[in-house]
This record gives structure tokens, C-alpha cells and sequence, in this order.
């Protein structure tokens, strides 16, 4: 949808091609199944949630992440105002809805105990991603986890509705973790070296291009799926730019990789998920192929 404006614009713009790369876009279906197209060889590389990838390198998934795309978590829970639910402590007793391929409900329990609320009382409800929205205006669910894009379409069925929306933001109550990475795996990048650091240019510059020219990327996407709607991809692409930044990517470029936010997001997922192992930091990412493309918003 909108949010991956940039990805297409890397394409047609011919980033890409003048990397000497031919590259095709499959639609993903969570961070789960592009984590497991890599370790199958169905794909060269993906895009998964950084959370996710802790998770299956824990778990003995060669994969690694090599740049940042949300450099801030895009993780939020949602309520409505004038509603129970007015503050963190208010989830508790609380029913939340959420995909189960989501991260959100796994993190949730860490951003719960960092601001005082006991997890084990707030209960999620699993759904299709494309109930969610629907169950949660209706007033079937008290909240709802939402990744910041999707925000965009929420708020415009709440306005229909006329309702007004509460959110909390995982990055501004203290889990400022990195989201979505462009990842690959461990034999990808040591058998093709080359190949890694002139994709990432690619894709980096073609992001870099579409900060700047917003309504141009959105064209890119439309072209291939004209059914999106160009008002609200222009909207999703701009949530998109706006978590592409962080105070790394200021000061070193897209992209870039915080060694000690890296290992931030390692441990608050290790905790969350329960994990029995905890990847070390140098398995688990690398910025040795990153391009330094600086870009002002």
C-alpha cells in the first residue's frame, strides 16, 4: 500500500537498474512468512518487522537485518477518547484485537510493565487483518494494536463514524525499538557481497528520492495497483517518511543502525517473547554494505 511507495520508486525510477539489478516486488503477507521466503531461497530480501527477526534468529534463522526502514517502532495500540480507556493502566480488564502474525500483542507486555500496567490482565482477540478495523469502530473490541500507516484508514472510518481516536505510541512511552529492516540472510550476504551493497544503494536511494518527491513515488505504486486510493496512499507514504527518520538516520544517514538501539530492541524482545536464547548483536545485523545517503525531510 501507500507506506511502500519508496520500494517502487527504487524500481522505476531505475535505482535500481543502474545498480546492475533487475528486481521484482512480491507482496508480503507479514514479517513471518518473508522471514521464512528468505530461509527458503524465495526471495533474496525482504522487509520484515526487527522484533520478528530477534524472534527466528533465536530460534536458529540465519537471517540478519542490514538497514533500517521504520527506524522508529510503527507499533500502537488505539482506543477511542471519551472512551474506558484513557491511559495505559485503563487496558487492564481490557479486550484488544490483533492479527496473530502480528507483533504488536507480543510486544505489548513489555511497553505494559515499562509503564506500570500488568499485561496478564489485558486480553487480545486474534482476527483477519481486514476485520480488525471494523470489529474495533463497531464497538465489538475495546482497542486495538495498529501499525502507525494503518492509522491513516482508521482514522478515516472513526471521522465516518464519528468517533475520535486515542493513541498510544510505542516509541513515545518508552520502547523506541527498530520496526521493518531490509534483511538477508547470513549465505546471501556472504556469498554475494557485492550484490548486498549495490541493492541496498538501489533502495536506499530510491527512498531517499521519494522523501522529496512524495507525489511522484505515490504515481509509481498506483501504476502497479491503481485499486489504492492516491489520497490515502499520499497519506500512508507520509506516516512512512516520517519513521524512516530517528536521530541516527539524521546524523549517519537512512538506514542507519544504532548499535545500542539494536541491542535495545534485542533484549525488549528476548523479554516479551521469552526467549531461551538471546542472538548475539553481531548475528543479528550489519552496516558494512549501507550506503550514507543523507536526506532532509
Amino acid at each position: 500500500y501507500g507506506r511502500d511507495a519508496g520500494f517502487f520508486a527504487a524500481k522505476a525510477k531505475g535505482f535500481l537498474k543502474e545498480q546492475g539489478l533487475t528486481v521484482k516486488i512480491l507482496r508480503g503477507k507479514g514479517s513471518a512468512d518473508s522471514i521464512k521466503r528468505l530461509t527458503t531461497g524465495k526471495a533474496d530480501y525482504a522487509n520484515p518487522d526487527a522484533g520478528t527477526v530477534v524472534i527466528f534468529r533465536a530460534k536458529g534463522m540465519k537471517v540478519k537485518l542490514l538497514g533500517a526502514f521504520h527506524a522508529k517502532t510503527v507499533m500502537t495500540v488505539v482506543s477511542f477518547k471519551n472512551g474506558p480507556i484513557q491511559s495505559l493502566k485503563d487496558f487492564e480488564g481490557r479486550t484488544c484485537a490483533d492479527s496473530a502474525f502480528s507483533s504488536t500483542h507480543r510486544v505489548f507486555p513489555a511497553l505494559a510493565r515499562k509503564n506500570g500496567v500488568d499485561p496478564d490482565k489485558v486480553k487480545w482477540q486474534f482476527m483477519n487483518p481486514g476485520s480488525i478495523g471494523a470489529a474495533f469502530l463497531s464497538g465489538k473490541v475495546d482497542c486495538t494494536g495498529m501499525y502507525a500507516p494503518n492509522l491513516v484508514s482508521l482514522q478515516k472510518g472513526a471521522v465516518q463514524a464519528g468517533k475520535k481516536l486515542n493513541v498510544f505510541r510505542f516509541a513515545d512511552l518508552g520502547l523506541d525499538i527498530y520496526s521493518n529492516s531490509m534483511s538477508a540472510t547470513d549465505s546471501k550476504i556472504a556469498s554475494k557481497p557485492d550484490e548486498v551493497r549495490r541493492f541496498l544503494r538501489g533502495m536506499y536511494k530510491g527512498l531517499a528520492w521519494s522523501v522529496k518527491h512524495p507525489e511522484e513515488a505515490v504515481d509509481t505504486i498506483l501504476k502497479e495497483m491503481p485499486v489504492l486510493n492516491r489520497d490515502t496512499a499520499l497519506k500512508h507514504w507520509a506516516v512512512a517518511v516520517e519513521y524512516l527518520f530517528d536521530d541516527g538516520a539524521k546524523k549517519n544517514g537512512i538506514g542507519f543502525l544504532d548499535r545500542k538501539k539494536v541491542a535495545f530492541t534485542r533484549d525488549i524482545m528476548v523479554e516479551a517473547s521469552g526467549l531461551k536464547v538471546k542472538p548475539a548483536l553481531d548475528d543479528l545485523y550489519t552496516t558494512a554494505f549501507l550506503p550514507k545517503i543523507m536526506v532532509k525531510r
